[in-house]
């Protein structure tokens, strides 16, 4: 009997069909995962990156503040200039270091989540994927969240959930042996 043919055994449908039909349905969403991961870990160490020499940044907001006739714009860039100097404490650093870190982490459990999705693998690993993907971690909430829930409703799909059980799928003559 081949496994695509729609003969059931015990009223349950072939275990190579189910699974590919999981497989088929956490594939989109386990690539989105892997890319939001991706430039999640991209973005927080770069922002991890630059929260530790904020001194060129914050020489340039000066030299920008002394052209700056007097008004509302210079006194903007004056606040902003001192919330970088207030950041660039040892107590900022270490605050920005925790948080950074904290999204680069979470940033790289999106991305293993994504690839537990597309393989059928770690379903909890996967679920927290998903959960993490739809925090806005980078304030990036309305490009994320859409694909977190997504992946969360696919997880949470009866048949893909029973595709996480089963082993992989393989060739059909494994299957005849």
């Amino acid at each position: 009997m081949n496994d695509f043919d729609d003969d059931r055994v015990d009223g349950e449908p072939p275990p190579r069909r189910e699974w590919h039909r999981a497989r088929a349905r956490t594939g989109a969403p386990g690539v989105f995962l892997i890319i939001l991961g991706v430039l999640g870990i991209l973005t927080s160490s770069a922002f991890l990156t630059f929260t530790h020499n904020l001194a060129p940044v914050r020489d340039w907001m000066k030299e920008v503040e002394a052209k700056q006739p007097p008004g509302e714009m210079k006194d903007r860039i004056r606040q902003s200039i001192e919330d970088l100097e207030q950041a660039d404490t040892p107590e900022g650093r270490m605050l920005n270091t925790a948080l950074y870190g904290g999204t680069l982490f979470a940033s790289l459990l999106v991305t293993i989540a994504g690839f537990k999705m597309r393989s059928l693998s770690g379903y909890p690993l996967a679920l927290i994927g998903a959960v993490l993907a739809i925090i806005p971690l980078n304030g990036c909430c309305c490009f994320t969240t859409p694909f977190g829930i997504w992946a969360l409703v696919v997880l949470l799909n009866p048949d893909v959930k029973d595709g996480f059980g089963r082993p992989a799928a393989r060739s059909e003559d494994d299957f005849d042996r």
